[in-house]
């Protein structure tokens, strides 16, 4: 039995300025900002938007969704509970959809993306804004009303090439968190 590869891959660049990368392979990203309301994900719109664009693309590909994880970031409580609830939503509603989600550490895709380029601070960013202007010169790194292209939308675009390269590759299990007591 052959395995056809995917036609397309999501990537999700999660945060209050986050986006989402819809790769078709070969073509041009098209980009989506994250749907929030205030601090909180738009779950509704979040769906729309991805059953929108996975329709439009091709209906028929099961495509590979990358998220970084969340052990990449370092922030305060309070931001890392808000951004949590929206990663955990976001990787649910994927989930729901049927959709294979990916969670990726971000060392681990930018030394596939960006091998040999920065990948922490200021440096990394414009290391993956380079990067995507080059990989895909029509793309819209500039979100309307900016004036620079927007690092977001390029890790977004970056993901998504990882899931596209990446999607046939053995995956480690997920353990659970929680550790159950055996009753004696």
């Amino acid at each position: 039995m052959t395995v056809t590869p995917p036609s397309f891959a999501i990537g999700f660049d999660i945060g209050m300025a986050g986006s989402i990368c819809f790769l078709p392979k070969g073509g041009t990203p098209i980009f989506e900002d994250m749907p929030y309301e205030g601090k909180h994900l738009h779950l509704r719109r979040l769906i729309d938007s991805v059953l929108h664009h996975w329709a439009a693309i091709d209906i028929q590909c099961v495509p590979p969704v990358a998220f970084e994880s969340l052990c990449s970031f370092k922030q305060g409580r309070q931001s890392a509970f808000n951004f949590g609830g929206s990663y955990h939503c976001a990787w649910n509603a994927v989930g729901l959809m049927g959709l294979p989600p990916v969670e990726v550490k971000a060392g681990v895709w930018k030394d596939l993306i960006l091998p040999g380029l920065p990948h922490d601070g200021d440096e990394g960013k414009a290391a993956a804004v380079a990067y995507a202007s080059r990989r895909w010169p029509q793309a819209e790194l500039i979100r309307p009303g900016c004036r620079v292209e927007d690092h977001n939308r390029a890790d977004a675009a970056c993901l998504a090439e990882y899931a596209l390269r990446t999607w046939n590759l053995p995956r480690m299990p997920v353990k659970p968190k929680v550790k159950v007591r055996k009753k004696k």
